[in-house]
């Protein structure tokens, strides 16, 4: 796994202005803010799971946020998944 990032924490507030973790060829990015409320944009694509997580196959990609504050936050986003496997048990 490998990342790189600019996360700042200022007057109780994370910022982020730019995160990118990567695995295999899965790459997650986030942008945003967290404080008492929580305003942060994510992208996930996961083109072949199992280069990224060891056990997995097919592929997953996703964008969303996730808003409100720590104790009700709300997420809210799109997953499409194809050809899912995992140990034997598949979805489509």
């Amino acid at each position: 796994m490998s990342g790189r990032g600019a996360v700042r924490y200022a007057s109780g507030a994370w910022r982020i202005d730019s995160l990118m973790l990567a695995a295999g060829d899965a790459r997650f990015t986030a942008t945003g803010e967290i404080a008492e409320r929580a305003t942060v944009q994510w992208n996930l694509d996961a083109p072949q799971l199992g280069s990224a997580i060891p056990g997995w196959s097919g592929s997953l990609r996703g964008s969303g946020r996730v808003t409100g504050s720590a104790t009700t936050p709300t997420f809210e986003g799109e997953l499409y998944g194809a050809k899912l496997s995992l140990l034997g048990m598949t979805a489509e």
